[in-house]
């Protein structure tokens, strides 16, 4: 139970900080620098990165609920992920 539950929160974390760097993402910029900026700005920034593990989870209640919510939430998700950057980027 304790490693299936380190293997959620290191998951939780890699979506988070997958997340965080696709917001900041621009063209020509290499992945393994916005990966290693995104996992700091997550441990950095806690209240961003909670509001960030609740998209994917509303997500996935809403395509639970009816699955063309999915799409359209999905996007919302990826809103949310460059809100939370430009917030973090101005505090």
């Amino acid at each position: 139970p304790l490693v299936g539950a380190v293997g959620v929160v290191a998951l939780i974390g890699l979506v988070v900080a997958g997340l965080r760097a696709a917001a900041v993402w621009e063209p020509g910029a290499r992945w393994r620098t916005l990966l290693a900026q995104a996992g700091r700005r997550t441990v950095l920034d806690p209240a961003g990165s909670f509001l960030l593990m609740a998209g994917p989870a509303v997500a996935a209640v809403s395509a639970w609920f009816a699955a063309p919510l999915a799409i359209p939430v999905l996007g919302a998700v990826a809103a949310a992920a460059v809100a939370v950057e430009e917030r973090y980027r101005h505090r």
